[in-house]
């Protein structure tokens, strides 16, 4: 009986941490946007600065790759790419939930 009691309390707990949430500072557009809609949303400036993330990947692994560069200059910019689109994703995200302008 004290299991229940303990899992009842729990979602209790959970639902009064959700109602005293701030809303965002700004309108929000789509509260659940999915992928598509949010690649899609990309501003150019998110697209620019996103693609900088390949370059400068490259440029690190060249610099530091030593023997090996073509290849972790090729590393370099896979990696700079994944994070130049999780940039873009995240703040097209952000714009469409409200969390920024």
């Amino acid at each position: 009986s004290s299991g229940a009691s303990t899992s009842s309390s729990r979602s209790e707990r959970a639902t009064t941490a959700m109602e005293g949430t701030a809303a965002p500072p700004f309108s929000v557009k789509d509260a659940e946007p999915n992928l598509a809609k949010t690649i899609t949303y990309m501003k150019p400036l998110d697209i620019a600065v996103g693609a900088a993330f390949p370059a400068g990947g490259a440029v690190y692994g060249y610099m530091t790759g030593g023997a090996i560069r073509r290849y972790t200059a090729g590393f370099g910019c896979l990696l700079g790419g994944i994070a130049g689109f999780a940039y873009g994703v995240q703040n097209a995200h952000a714009r469409l939930t409200g969390n920024r302008e």
